[in-house]
């Protein structure tokens, strides 16, 4: 029987169908029940939908590839996608796309994408590479692909620098890693900070070899971790000091600097000292030492520039030791200029080095300079 628009056989009067019988089949074709449900729609086919028991799915029967296929226990997949129902992977099984694309609309409305590329591991956002892993870097925001120098494989590269989200400090500073963290950088300044202090001190390794450390007031330390030993320390207003074998052996106290004989620490030297260049070999002359005050000690010496009564050249002989050949001895004098020496000749005689033979030197070989110390 054939219906006019709009007519099904419950409502046309006279029709076979037409009261309790008829509603009694609607009501089964709504129960309906079908074991291998295969529908068609093409001639030849060119797309099938299939129902059975193990599930559901929507082919293209010309290129035998599922557009749609969801069964039981296996995992779903839309022809170029593969959702995998034991880890919630999404997997690419089209050969011929290679790269996965993840779309979706911001607050105004736009579409922004993720894109993943299978070749050369490239992550891309907002049109722009976010991420790269085709080598042994994983590469942050890198504009294009590394072109020249010499750099070593590591564990992160980051071409522009490296921006991270820290977290405040009352302090003023921020932390990353955590609570104690193990970078730190702090208002004004930047620190590295270790995680496992020594001694309630904390700083920054090199290797985990030696080591920085601040107490957080005034001292700090370089140890080295290995040995369990400090190198150097110093304490602010304080002293600064040198260490072997974690024995004290030199250190500064309020700028008097001091070291360790064995049984205490003995002052050294403190003060200003000059030393001239060659002078000429002269009777007389003399050298400003620049100290603005009479030396505390000065000296002249003969410097030996080529080799003569075994002296080698560098060899130095006190000008106070040499004697004229008459018997006359030079004069070493200083004011708060100058230090100045005056002697009868230049060839004056002096011991040969290792004796006491004397004998006229050749004044071609010998050189003078002039030091001074001043004590404070």
């Amino acid at each position: 029987m054939r219906y006019a628009p709009n007519q099904t056989p419950d409502n046309v009067q006279g029709n076979e169908f037409f009261g309790s019988e008829f509603y009694r089949i609607k009501e089964a074709l709504r129960n309906l029940e079908v074991d291998g449900l295969t529908v068609y729609k093409g001639s030849p086919a060119k797309v099938a939908f299939v129902v059975n028991d193990s599930g559901i799915g929507v082919y293209d029967t010309v290129g035998a590839n599922p557009i749609i296929e969801l069964f039981n226990n296996t995992p779903l997949r839309t022809g170029f996608l593969r959702f995998t129902d034991t880890v919630g992977t999404l997997e690419q099984t089209n050969s011929n796309s290679g790269q996965l694309v993840f779309t979706a609309k911001d607050a105004g409305g736009a579409a922004q994408s993720l894109v993943w590329q299978a070749v050369n591991g490239i992550l891309t956002a907002f049109a722009k590479e976010a991420l790269r892993t085709s080598d042994t870097f994983l590469r942050l925001n890198q504009n294009g692909d590394f072109t020249g120098g010499v750099f070593s494989p590591g564990v992160l590269r980051a071409d522009g620098g490296l921006q991270t989200v820290l977290i405040a400090r009352a302090d003023g500073g921020v932390d990353l890693g955590n609570a104690v963290g193990r970078l730190r950088l702090g208002a004004t300044r930047g620190s590295i900070n270790t995680i496992d202090a020594i001694g309630g001190w904390y700083g920054y390794q090199c290797n985990a070899r030696v080591a920085f450390l601040h107490d957080g007031v005034t001292a700090f330390e370089i140890r080295d971790l290995v040995n369990t030993k400090i190198l150097f320390g110093a304490t602010l207003g304080a002293e600064s000091s040198m260490y072997q074998n974690n024995v004290q052996t030199a250190k500064t106290a309020v700028s008097d600097f001091q070291v360790h004989d064995g049984t205490a620490f003995r002052s050294v030297f403190k003060g200003q000292k000059f030393k001239s260049a060659q002078q000429t070999n002269a009777t007389f002359g003399s050298v400003a030492h620049g100290f603005g005050a009479l030396p505390t000690f000065y000296q002249v010496v003969l410097v030996c520039i080529t080799t003569e009564k075994s002296y080698a050249v560098g060899d130095e002989v006190d000008l106070l030791s040499a004697e004229g050949s008459s018997g006359q001895f030079p004069a070493v004098w200083a004011d708060a200029t100058n230090v100045g020496w005056a002697m009868v000749q230049t060839n004056p005689f002096i011991n040969t080095k290792g004796s006491a033979v004397n004998s006229a030197i050749t004044a071609a070989n010998w050189k003078i300079v002039v030091k001074a110390w001043l004590w404070q």
